[in-house]
């Protein structure tokens, strides 16, 4: 069996794993806190590690201390009670003997352990595994090694056979250090022409009418008109929100203030830094190392890869501190506004910027970090992701890895299980008889939009050159019967927002704060004496609120239960009913009021992200979107006397679906994997995937 190598502190090894995993490992980078090589299979999972600890250090990955000599025994309990605590007990169908299972770690034949048990290899569900460790004392340092396999209904798992050896010098490094990263590719569900097919092109005048009208349309909202092939507009590339510096840090950087007096060395960023969040050190911590509140919550230490991640969580998305190390931050969450997504390897989906990786399956702590740009990914789902953390590399910078469109351990070391994520669907509604608006929270944190007709759209503009942010939540928007727009949001602090368009922009009107953070983002609809809002509560059930003409008043929030809400739901009135949708379980659900609210489960699924709906003026058909699970393209369900399922197009996104219906066509618009707006168009059938150059949306 060929040897695969890899290098840690400088040093080739090979290793020979039987039954293989796969042809490439993965290293951590030289200088982290972690020395550690994984190589990793999936469907079934499998995966093998070596974990280095040099004596007078610990890896952060590990429940283990410091290692010294002679401290194998102690390293194997340490991991067993760690394995044991997690549900993985010492398993009675392989065991422990001198026959098995042994390992030859540098020379070295030594007996381990093996345990079975329940291990979140994918994050919405435990799933068991054995898990196979061997410690070795060599040349100044403490070895883990480690095989792990998903047992698939199998009750006697296999012992491996593994090998470990200093490499001699090569020329070429098969599964090295590197981890291929392509150029980056304008990446959308499907192909992505820039103009529409040769039946939807307009004769030359009529075009230049069109134009005229979009340039008219565009520049009453401070924009300009545009085309699928222009560039973006240079101050959607901003990057930074600055959530400014937490409170409990009293005001000095990475809390040196406090830290410095309690550890007698000073905190300071490691450099990494995305969106005002900042990656701090030293790395790793000393002894005595603080632990800092955020003002409720747990203690959280400082400065371990958790803090980072948590301390995100609760500057930008409201999220009080809960107890989790960096394997189950996604698996403990224990909010609503955010969903767990596994790691499955399906085309498109993968993480977007902000969201929260949870590191790890098998190891006894893990790690956790924030994916802090777009992937960078090619046609075939391979490619890397940038992301912020501590406690492991010298920058607080590293990347995760991409191949055939799963999550790989890339630069990190270790083996990504899943991720949390905050949906940033663009919210887009129709202008008689034919114009569309489309919105949406900008990389900057504040209100972006786009005016267009058919595949035509004007550039990306801030409306009244706002600096309304920052948005805590994805957008929505509901034009009235005479062209109004009315935008809402939530704020800071939870207060619900609304912007609205009556010729000129008026705003931001801050509606009343919801008890801490809405648990999602709002969904609105007006009618011709209204204007309602709902979202899913922190609780899980529909709350409402509403503004009637004829009062001149604001009433709500109010909890309609109803729940409970799996997403964020979707929302209309047409013709005086207001209909909303969302996704339980799998289940498309739907509530409508005429007099009193009424439910009924469509079905249609299984659903995997928030609904949208439009109504077709022209035949008052119900439009509902959204995303199949896994992966599976953007499906409908069309309501004109009975619902009818059907399959849009394929390809998944990082967003949910936006339906709007200008009036003989029907449109769907998401974000893409690079960030970017995409349409798919319905006239007589559906086209698309069109990708347009604004963004990141």
């Amino acid at each position: 069996m060929l040897a695969q190598t890899f290098t840690l502190n400088g040093v080739l090894y090979a290793a020979t794993v039987s039954p293989p995993v796969s042809s490439q490992f993965y290293p951590s980078q030289a200088g982290d806190v972690t020395q550690v090589a994984t190589s990793v299979a999936w469907n079934p999972f499998r995966e093998v590690s070596f974990t280095q600890a040099v004596y007078g250090t610990a890896p952060g990955t590990e429940a283990v201390p410091v290692a010294a000599p002679a401290a194998v025994s102690g390293y194997l309990h340490a991991l067993a009670a760690a394995h044991d605590q997690q549900g993985c007990t010492a398993s009675a169908s392989v065991p422990v003997n001198p026959a098995s299972p042994v390992a030859t770690i540098l020379g070295q034949s030594v007996i381990g352990q093996v345990c079975e048990g329940p291990a979140y290899v994918y994050v919405t569900q435990p799933t068991t595994v054995a898990v196979f460790e061997w410690v070795a004392d060599v040349d100044g340092a403490l070895w883990i090694a480690r095989y792990s396999e998903e047992l698939d209904g199998r009750s006697t798992p296999v012992p491996p056979s593994i090998t470990l050896t200093v490499a001699p010098p090569v020329a070429a490094q098969p599964g090295g250090n590197s981890v291929p990263t392509p150029a980056p590719t304008l990446q959308g569900p499907e192909a992505t022409p820039s103009t529409p097919p040769s039946t939807e092109t307009s004769p030359a005048s009529s075009q230049a009418a069109s134009n005229a009208q979009l340039a008219t349309t565009a520049a009453r909202h401070g924009g300009s008109p545009t085309n699928g092939n222009a560039s973006p507009a240079p101050d959607m590339l901003m990057s930074s929100i600055g959530l400014g510096m937490p409170s409990w840090w009293g005001g000095s950087l990475c809390d040196d203030n406090r830290y410095f007096p309690a550890t007698g060395t000073h905190a300071s960023t490691l450099g990494a830094s995305f969106q005002g969040l900042v990656a701090c050190g030293p790395r790793p911590g000393p002894t005595g190392r603080t632990c800092q509140s955020f003002g409720s919550g747990p203690c959280v230490e400082e400065w371990q890869c958790v803090e980072l991640s948590l301390r995100w969580l609760d500057q930008q998305y409201g999220q009080t501190p809960y107890g989790a190390n960096g394997s189950q931050i996604v698996t403990k969450y224990p909010g609503h506004r955010l969903t767990m997504v596994n790691n499955l390897g399906v085309r498109g989906i993968l993480p977007a910027p902000g969201d929260v990786l949870s590191f790890g399956p098998t190891n006894t702590a893990g790690h956790t970090a924030v994916v802090s740009a777009w992937p960078t990914v090619d046609g075939n789902g391979n490619g890397s992701i940038p992301i912020i953390e501590e406690n492991a590399s010298a920058t607080g910078s590293g990347s995760v890895g991409i191949s055939s469109w799963s999550l790989m351990p890339g630069n990190v070391g270790i083996t990504p299980t899943g991720w949390l994520h905050d949906q940033n669907p663009p919210a887009s509604a129709s202008h008689s008889p034919s114009w569309q608006v489309v919105f949406w929270r900008g990389s900057d944190g504040n209100l972006w939009e786009s005016v267009g007709s058919g595949t035509s759209f004007g550039s990306p503009s801030r409306p009244a050159n706002n600096t309304w942010g920052p948005m805590w939540s994805a957008p929505s928007v509901a034009v009235d019967a005479a062209n109004n727009e009315y935008v809402f949001w939530e704020g800071a602090n939870g207060a619900l927002m609304e912007a609205w368009w009556t010729g000129t922009w008026n705003g931001p009107a801050n509606l009343g704060s919801y008890s801490g953070h809405m648990g999602s983002a709002p969904s609105a609809g007006v009618s011709s004496s209204q204007q309602n809002v709902w979202w899913q509560g922190t609780d899980g059930n529909l709350y409402e609120a509403f503004y009637n003409d004829s009062t001149g008043q604001w009433t709500g929030p109010m909890s309609l239960g109803l729940g409970h809400l799996d997403s964020q739901p979707g929302a209309t009135d047409a013709g005086g009913v207001q209909f909303v949708f969302w996704d339980r379980g799998g289940d498309l659900i739907e509530a409508w009021y005429s007099g009193a609210w009424q439910t009924s489960d469509l079905g249609a699924g299984p659903i995997a992200s928030a609904p949208s709906v439009a109504v077709d003026p022209t035949t008052a058909a119900q439009w509902v979107f959204f995303d199949g699970q896994g992966g599976g393209g953007v499906f409908d369900d069309v309501y004109s006397g009975s619902w009818q399922p059907g399959y849009v197009g394929g390809g998944a996104s990082p967003s949910s679906p936006s339906a709007t219906s200008p009036g003989g066509e029907v449109d769907a618009f998401f974000q893409g994997t690079d960030g970017y707006l995409y349409e798919w168009r319905h006239t007589s059938s559906w086209q698309g995937a069109y990708g347009y150059p604004i963004g990141p949306v």
